[in-house]
């Protein structure tokens, strides 16, 4: 009887061991999944402030090089940030 109740002490244990990893992994996937999406929207945010410094430099009357230059480098800007912001994110 003893031994019978053991393994029902250590089943119990074992179940609660993996339902505690279980909300562990469910917990970290779900803050990966929100860095994502957070990632996601500062890059679409940076793109549409991109493409508004383009459009705002092709309506306007050319004023010189400085202008197509400014709108390329806030380009690159972005892009770099995507670019560290991925390699920040750990991947599973």
């Amino acid at each position: 009887m003893a031994g019978a109740v053991q393994v029902f002490k250590d089943s119990m244990v074992e179940t609660d061991r993996l339902r505690a990893e279980q909300e562990a992994e469910q917990k970290r996937q779900l803050d990966r999944a929100k860095r994502i999406e957070t990632s996601v929207a500062n890059f679409e945010k940076s793109v549409g402030q991109v493409l508004g410094v383009v459009a705002s430099s092709e309506a306007a009357p050319p004023r010189s090089i400085d202008a197509s230059s400014s709108a390329v480098d806030a380009m690159e800007f972005a892009f770099a940030r995507v670019r560290r912001r991925r390699s920040e994110t750990p991947s599973t």
